[in-house]
């Protein structure tokens, strides 16, 4: 059983281990090790410290075992965020022991219940599979038009943007005809 609840300043650490350990299984086929061990426990730390002081929406995955994933996510700030409702993923990982177990699908749902979007847009790098098929599979779709090239320790890497348009669900049930 999993359960959701909002980062607390005791998860900082153990999430930012989670973080760089996650990251680096993630994006180790396709990233030199300088790129891997730019990502460091202090520096997810403190980031993650920043998070929860500027009250930026932090959300966490625990199970019996502790915690095993966690979103961060914001209010879109691009001018071509359209209307209000738009909503930026800026992180979300899950103990890499743990993938396609339903923990990222819960913190998204937990994410859309909490926020009602209307639109959800990530940012992720191509090359590894994880990312965009967990998009895929919870209804985004990439905007092939965004691609672009983040430079990352001087080195560009390819990027897609994907969008989710939120349905608004019905509050009370349909009567059948």
């Amino acid at each position: 059983k999993i359960n959701i609840r909002s980062a607390e300043r005791a998860d900082v650490r153990p999430l930012a281990l989670l973080h760089v350990e996650a990251w680096r299984v993630a994006y180790a086929p396709i990233l030199t090790q300088d790129h891997l061990d730019w990502v460091s426990v202090e520096r997810e730390v403190r980031r993650k410290r920043c998070h929860l002081k500027d009250g930026t929406p932090f959300i966490v995955a625990e199970d019996d075992s502790g915690l095993v994933g966690f979103m961060v996510y914001s209010r879109c700030t691009r001018e071509d965020a359209e209307a209000p409702g738009a909503f930026d993923i800026d992180s979300c990982w899950v103990h890499h022991q743990r993938t396609r177990k339903g923990i990222g699908g819960a913190l998204l749902r937990e994410m859309i219940r909490r926020e009602t979007p209307k639109r959800i847009y990530a940012c992720v790098l191509t090359g590894v599979e994880a990312g965009p098929v967990f998009y895929e599979k919870h209804g985004f779709r990439p905007l092939d038009e965004t691609r672009q090239d983040f430079v990352f320790l001087d080195e560009p890497m390819a990027m897609v943007r994907f969008l989710k348009a939120v349905r608004k669900r019905p509050s009370q049930p349909r009567k059948k005809k």
